[in-house]
C-alpha cells in the first residue's frame, strides 16, 4: 500500500499515488492501522472498497483474491445482469463469475454475447 501510494520509483505508482489514492494520516503509524483492520486473515490481502478512493478504515478490507478481482476500475471488467441475475466478467484474464448465475449454460451463453460484441466493436473502432 504504502509503496504503491508514495514511491514514484514503484512500477503500480502510476496506478495508486499518480491518480491520486492517498492513504489516512492516522495510518502512518502501523500499529494504528494494525488496530483498525485487525489481523489480516490467510489467503486475504488489503483492499479498498471504493477504488476511486483512498486507503482508510472506512474504505478498506481484508478480501480474498476472487473478491478482489470483480472490485476494478472499469475498462478492466464489465458488471452488468442477464435476465435478473448480477454477473462479472473480467476481461483480463477472460473470466465468468458463475455464481452469479443459475446454471453454467446462462454464464456460457452471456459470455459469448459478450465477446461477439467486443468483436463488432472492434471492427467499428477499424473502419
Amino acid at each position: 500500500m504504502r509503496q504503491r501510494c508514495l514511491n514514484h520509483n514503484n512500477p503500480a505508482f502510476h496506478n495508486y499515488g499518480g491518480r491520486g489514492i492517498t492513504i489516512c494520516n492516522r495510518w502512518d503509524d502501523f500499529w494504528l492501522f494494525a488496530e483498525d483492520m485487525g489481523e489480516r486473515p490467510d489467503g486475504h490481502t488489503l483492499d479498498r472498497i471504493k477504488n476511486d478512493e483512498g486507503y482508510s478504515p472506512e474504505n478498506c478490507r481484508w478480501s480474498s483474491r476472487l473478491t478482489q478481482q470483480t472490485n476494478r476500475r472499469a475498462g478492466n471488467y464489465i458488471r452488468t445482469t442477464k435476465d435478473g441475475f448480477r454477473v462479472c466478467i473480467t476481461l483480463r484474464p477472460y473470466v465468468v463469475h458463475t455464481r452469479h448465475f443459475p446454471v453454467l449454460e446462462l454464464a456460457k451463453d452471456y459470455l459469448s454475447e459478450v465477446f461477439a460484441e467486443r468483436a463488432m466493436y472492434r471492427e467499428l473502432v477499424r473502419i
